[in-house]
């Protein structure tokens, strides 16, 4: 055992200490080369001279979309002050304000495929599996589609049996291709928002299509997905019974790929789950996202647990804080419980340790997607567990709307629409299964709701509402991504 942790240990201190230096050069870089950057480190006192080591670097202030982004002109934030130093231009979701214009450059998109080659080849095996990359993000502004769609071309280009077909965010013509041209591949990897991806494989059995004569992978993005939703892609939507054929993606708009799932990291995250462990682990008992990144190309650091990271991007930023919560790890032994038991998962499941000696990042998200009821914070998370259990899921899609309304006393309580399935009518008897797995749900994984529960009794149960499938207000297939609470839904 201490030699794995050894040989792990040994691979990540070897990247970490270049991760450093990558992070001090392009400090320096943009410190002389980026207009806004310059002001801002006038404003704030620094003399980029004086910056000379690591120590010397954690001490620079902290830059955020309010006191940087949207302080300069784009031009300004660019390499040498010039827009035309990059080309390609994306936009925000605007999931926490309003919506931001970021540059991509040559540079960047050369990542992406680094990134996406790695991870179609070393996750799927696409440098000997003929594989159909399905992107099912949207193709418009957002940076999701493009990202995906360049990046997968040039990692195709540099040697994966990989085609790429963009059917984007249309469930109907995502179906049709993948019927058509299924029988040409070995493998299919559909990229996509998690609640689409679900919508696709529920309309794909729903028409009779069997996705369990078809080794399909996934790749969702946008959000933290739970367990639940990744056993319910294995059971009703791949010939897979691997975990990690469900490999999820720390992208941003702000840098592209950050970090994804690995092989170790899901089976990590999924032991640390079994056991009830995440709070022991992670902080919180609402399971994050865990990935596994390279502090060479995204250089990564917490600060009073929010993600700062520094990269040379199109809009290259330094200690940038994207007000993400989550932290870093970097050693093994620090995400796990059991050794001898580990040592059987990674031997059963063929895992190479020195292969994946990178640090870990844990997310949990952006800190105002949840509501708080009586200052108790309600997570996304525990609303899309109750909504994927057996009981319910053959109602409903798995897409809910939750905020904080009030009686006319003003007395707070928590409200959730749910989305019906299609051509599914609301009953009594949905809602009451609904509202049951949620109270279950919260009630056994929200420790503080627990005791509100047991404080103010009935107040704390959340009250459900059930809308149709595609309800035009709350769960319409024509925007981005889904908002998740009624103040996010806001902001479209």
């Amino acid at each position: 055992m201490a030699s794995i942790y050894k040989t792990y240990s040994r691979g990540v201190s070897d990247l970490e200490k270049q991760g450093q230096k990558q992070a001090l050069k392009t400090f320096h870089a943009v410190a002389k080369r980026v207009p806004a950057y310059k002001d801002f480190l006038k404003k704030n006192g620094v003399d980029s001279k004086s910056v000379r080591n690591f120590a010397d670097f954690q001490r620079l202030p902290l830059v955020t979309k309010d006191n940087y982004l949207r302080q300069y002109p784009m031009r300004e934030l660019m390499w040498d002050g010039s827009e035309f130093n990059g080309d390609i231009i994306s936009v925000s979701s605007g999931s926490s304000g309003e919506p931001f214009f970021w540059l991509r450059n040559q540079a960047q998109q050369a990542e992406a495929a680094e990134f996406f080659y790695d991870m179609y080849k070393n996750n799927f095996g696409c440098d000997e599996i003929p594989t159909l990359l399905v992107v099912c993000f949207s193709m418009g502004i957002w940076i999701a589609g493009s990202y995906t769609t360049l990046g997968g071309i040039e990692a195709s280009r540099k040697g994966l049996k990989l085609n790429i077909i963009t059917p984007a965010l249309d469930v109907t013509d995502a179906l049709a291709v993948i019927k058509r041209l299924h029988e040409n591949y070995q493998q299919l990897i559909l990229a996509g928002y998690p609640p689409f991806l679900k919508d696709l494989i529920d309309k794909g059995v729903e028409e009779g299509f069997d996705w369990k004569k078809l080794k399909v992978g996934f790749t969702p993005a946008g959000e933290v997905i739970g367990e639940e939703l990744r056993d319910y892609f294995l059971r009703r939507g791949t010939a897979y019974d691997d975990p990690s054929k469900v490999t999820s993606i720390y992208g941003t708009v702000d840098a592209g790929i950050v970090a994804y799932e690995t092989p170790l990291s899901v089976l990590l995250r999924r032991r640390i789950y079994r056991r009830n462990l995440q709070e022991n682990y992670f902080g919180r008992q609402v399971l994050p996202t865990l990935s596994q990144y390279d502090p060479r190309k995204r250089f990564i650091e917490t600060v009073d647990s929010n993600i700062v990271f520094t990269a040379s991007t199109g809009i290259p930023l330094v200690r940038y804080n994207i007000k993400d919560i989550g932290g870093v790890v970097t050693k093994l032994e620090d995400l796990v419980d059991d050794g001898p038991s580990f040592i059987k998962d990674i031997d059963k499941h063929g895992i190479d340790i020195e292969a994946w000696a990178r640090p870990f990042v844990y997310v949990h998200g952006r800190s105002d997607f949840t509501v708080s009821l009586y200052a108790v914070l309600i997570y996304p998370e525990n609303i899309k567990k109750a909504l994927f259990k057996e009981e319910v899921t053959h109602y409903i899609t798995g897409r809910f709307v939750m905020g904080i309304k009030h009686k006319k006393n003003l007395d707070q309580y928590l409200e959730i629409v749910v989305e019906l399935r299609k051509n599914q009518k609301p009953s009594k008897n949905i809602l009451q299964h609904v509202q049951h797995s949620i109270a279950e749900t919260l009630d056994t994984d929200n420790f503080e709701y627990r005791k509100l529960k047991i404080s103010i009794g009935d107040k704390a149960v959340p009250k459900v509402i059930l809308k149709a499938h595609d309800d035009p207000k709350y769960f319409p297939r024509t925007v981005n991504k889904q908002r998740w609470t009624a103040d996010a839904l806001k902001s479209r």
